[in-house]
């Protein structure tokens, strides 16, 4: 289990996931700024108001698409098969799976807290506290469910498409 763990990791290494998330980030850091500078009052509480949405945002799709993608390419090329040869049950292949997913999901996040925290001037621990547990715990359940749909379905595609209708439903 911790080889295939460590797999995923090196996977969204060489993938450069990181890099990407971590500029979509910056990105959403600078649109936040703009965004939260053209208010009269409170800037600071804008600029974090847009920062938590927009990362969330980033975060749930970077981590939806990669995830989907991921997986529908292991199967293609056979590393799925692979891995399934080994003396490891079902259940702990897709256990190691989503933990591999999760720990790249909440390494992403520990990278989100040290921005905001960094570029928001005044932060209310508790209230960020709480939010990043949300964020992980809503990661969590994204990353199970975009893995499972991306072992059930056939495309890649559609199961982005589930994940993404899932998670919009979820957010209502």
């Amino acid at each position: 289990m911790n080889t295939t763990v460590r797999y995923i990791i090196l996977t969204a290494m060489r993938d450069w996931l990181f890099v990407g998330i971590i500029f979509a980030i910056i990105a959403a850091i600078f649109f936040s700024n703009f965004l939260g500078s053209t208010v009269m009052i409170e800037q600071n509480e804008m600029k974090a108001s847009f920062l938590s949405a927009i990362t969330r945002m980033v975060l749930i799709v970077g981590m939806i698409v990669f995830i989907c993608f991921n997986v529908r390419r292991s199967f293609e090329n056979k590393e799925i098969d692979l891995m399934l040869s080994r003396p490891i049950s079902r259940v702990g292949f897709i256990f190691s799976y989503w933990l591999g997913f999760s720990i790249i999901g909440i390494i992403v996040i520990s990278a989100i807290a040290v921005y905001i925290s960094f570029f928001i001037k005044s932060v209310n621990v508790t209230g960020f506290s709480f939010w990043l547990l949300s964020l992980i715990f809503e990661m969590l359940v994204i990353n199970a469910f975009a893995v499972f749909a991306s072992i059930i379905l056939v495309s890649s595609v559609s199961s982005v498409l589930l994940c993404f209708g899932f998670y919009i439903v979820s957010r209502m």
